[in-house]
């Protein structure tokens, strides 16, 4: 199976699951009380979480051995994933992969059906086999379930549940419906004149989800001393307090090429801005086939309307195989995000050494920060008198402790969540003098250095290295 989303739902009895030389599946382990509730994972809140999931099958003791997932408010009806592995009574399951049943609790008979996306009767193929680089969708329950990375006894998975309310959709295109309003060009402003058409095109050749996605090169590699643009439609940002982009892509650029994000703005009726440096916000290098989903803060551009731009720049030195994008979104929290605020890190900024992640939140059971996908908990409920007019009290603070140098050298992502539901998201661009491993704690290290000419000319700062911050300091 390739590395791409199955988003076509069909269901059948699963058949070969159930035979008597493997393990019942999981929902009808949990139903004869067989799973532990502390080993059973249920979104508490619609949002995006990333689990490991464990194999059903002579278990160890990390990791869930059930994912359920509602479907709307209905208490009938849900989807339960799973992880069958070689072992145990599993040693005859059809292949080792995640299988995802969707449950109806009233169907008079067959209550758990296996997602088979192929509907082609047989519940045992690759069709009912989600294996990593998979992402099952189902859009119109607002449900995904992406396979991640496999290990020798469990899964990881990334879930995401959306109902309406929990964010305003503002604008999506799976780009299975034609163009509908995007345009190719290479010139400045839009609209441009004839002659200007750049290269992207849609493809059928890779997705991320159903068969289509925009390439810059659907010819094949693309040629280089080239600047190819992608326009999207109008984006309307001019009634919401806060925007998010989010897209999957792909890409291979070559040595000194790049993929841009900028951003064009309205400045008049029918008249569009060019870019300026100012509004870049995202540059992509080097090779990366794997489908990746990026979210970008979109909030500094609140109070207008927008258009998305995605750029190919490519000097003379070479060529490859450029950039794909697919499942375009932004959206906006609703009410029940906004109370809440992410004060650090402020979008953008740099970041070394120790760290604190903090902010506030009104009502939280807990409050959780994801670097790179990461998920860790917060510490939630100390003094912030400055939240008392939006919450009504003052014991509405979090804040998390931070290595930045953990992450290593570059650009990062930090989303806050509140009980799964993401409330900020942004990135932040990290400096250290110890990636990878060395960085997780610097010692042993020590020493001053003197700067000449700051911060006025015929002035000299002293820097120190402290050991305890893992950061320079300024010396009396």
């Amino acid at each position: 199976m390739g590395c791409h989303e199955r988003g076509t739902v069909s269901f059948s009895l699963s058949w070969l699951w159930l035979h008597l030389g493997v393990h019942t599946i999981a929902y009808h382990k949990d139903f004869l009380g067989w799973i532990p509730a502390s080993r059973k994972y249920v979104p508490t809140r619609n949002g995006t979480r990333t689990i490991t999931l464990a194999r059903l099958a002579q278990p160890g003791s990390e990791g869930y051995l059930l994912a359920q997932i509602p479907i709307g408010n209905s208490a009938t009806d849900f989807y339960t994933v799973e992880t069958r592995l070689f072992a145990g009574y599993d040693d005859e399951v059809p292949d080792e992969a995640v299988v995802i049943h969707k449950v109806d609790t009233t169907r008079a008979d067959r209550l758990a059906q296996v997602v088979d996306v192929d509907n082609n009767g047989d519940p045992n193929d690759e069709g009912a086999m989600w294996t990593p680089g998979e992402t099952f969708t189902d859009r119109a329950n607002g449900i995904q379930v992406s396979i991640d990375a496999a290990w020798s006894t469990s899964y990881r998975v990334t879930i995401t549940a959306t109902q309406v309310g929990v964010r305003k959709l503002l604008f999506e295109d799976d780009l299975e419906t034609g163009t509908e309003g995007w345009s190719g060009s290479t010139c400045k402003p839009r609209p441009c004149s004839k002659g200007s058409r750049s290269p992207w095109a849609l493809t059928t050749t890779v997705s991320q989800s159903g068969t289509h996605a925009w390439t810059d090169s659907p010819g094949g590699n693309y040629q280089n001393d080239q600047n190819v643009i992608l326009w999207s439609p109008i984006i309307n940002l001019t009634e919401v307090p806060s925007a998010t982009l989010t897209f999957w892509h792909r890409y291979a650029f070559g040595s000194g090429d790049r993929g841009n994000v900028w951003m064009a703005r309205e400045v008049e009726e029918g008249l569009w801005s060019t870019w300026s440096t100012e509004a870049v916000i995202r540059t992509f290098t080097g090779t990366n086939l794997t489908w990746q989903q990026t979210s970008l803060d979109l909030t500094p551009y609140v109070g207008e309307q927008i258009i998305l731009v995605f750029q190919l720049f490519s000097d003379a030195s070479g060529t490859a195989d450029g950039w794909t994008i697919d499942d375009v979104a932004v959206f906006s929290p609703q009410e029940s995000a906004s109370q809440a605020r992410l004060g650090n890190p402020q979008p953008h900024s740099f970041q070394s050494g120790l760290g604190v992640i903090s902010g506030w939140a009104c009502h939280a059971e807990e409050v959780v920060i994801e670097l790179n996908g990461d998920p860790q908990q917060a510490a939630y409920g100390t003094r912030r008198t400055d939240t008392r007019d939006a919450c009504g009290d003052t014991n509405n603070g979090f804040g998390l402790l931070v290595n930045w140098n953990e992450l290593g050298a570059g650009t990062h992502t930090v989303r806050a969540l509140i009980d799964d539901v993401e409330f900020a998201n942004t990135t932040v661009r990290v400096t250290t003098l110890a990636p990878g491993e060395e960085g997780k704690f610097l010692r042993g290290v020590r020493g001053t250095v003197t700067i000449p000419d700051f911060p006025h000319a015929g002035d000299a700062t002293t820097l120190r290295w402290e050991q305890a911050l893992q950061n320079f300091v300024i010396t009396p």
